[in-house]
């Protein structure tokens, strides 16, 4: 059997680490990049602004899969339910991983 060469950990984008907040910045902005690449890079500060902004009535979890010394995060997956009261059965289920 092959060995990993990550670890996938839960991250809670609401309360992360400041250290964790700095690779998961890092690594949407590759991802952005790959999108939009005329398009500036969103500043740490910013990106870290709106995870922690996410409302109460939004329940989430977060598994970043990390690599390497010093770490750095080659995929992020998440999970979204969304409590309005208007789809009791609804969950946004998103995997983003490094190209």
């Amino acid at each position: 059997m092959p060995m990993l060469d990550y670890e996938i950990r839960p991250i809670d984008l609401r309360s992360a680490s400041d250290a964790e907040y700095v690779c998961l910045n890092a690594f949407e902005n590759i991802l952005r990049y790959e999108v939009i690449p005329e398009d500036p890079a969103v500043p740490l500060k910013e990106d870290v602004e709106r995870w922690q902004a996410t409302p109460p009535l939004v329940e989430e979890a977060a598994w970043c899969a990390w690599q390497g010394a010093p770490e750095r995060i080659i995929a992020l997956a998440g999970a979204r339910i969304v409590h309005t009261g208007d789809n009791k059965d609804l969950i946004d289920f998103n995997i983003e991983v490094l190209p």
